[in-house]
């Protein structure tokens, strides 16, 4: 989410809010609870709170272009994709560089300190 954000100008969340909004995502499942009772506890934006609950909004749509492609359901991400304006290929690209991104992060926390 937060990468795409700078391809969606009419979503009006900053790249901190995006990413936010991405983390918080499952939010519900760690705590164990509804994802919206865990959210009315934060004082986050109203439209992280929409977009995570009822996909709804420019948010909704930044969510849900992520979440359907995770889940290859290219039919959902192109209806969120063509709402925000962003071609495909900027959304599969983006994917596999933030992959890239975290494998990284990932390596770098598998290696000794000593090894570094």
């Amino acid at each position: 989410c937060e990468s795409l954000i700078q391809y969606a100008p009419q979503v009006p969340l900053s790249p901190n809010e995006a990413y936010m909004m991405g983390m918080f995502s499952t939010l519900g499942t760690l705590m164990e609870v509804p994802l919206d009772r865990a959210l009315s506890e934060l004082p986050i934006a109203d439209e992280i709170k929409l977009a995570l609950t009822a996909g709804d909004g420019p948010a909704g749509d930044l969510f849900n272009v992520v979440l359907c492609y995770e889940n290859a359901d290219w039919a959902g991400m192109s209806v969120s994709a063509q709402n925000l304006g962003i071609p495909a290929d900027v959304i599969s690209r983006t994917y596999f560089e933030c992959i890239e991104y975290v494998n990284e992060i990932w390596e770098q926390l598998q290696t000794p300190n000593d090894a570094q």
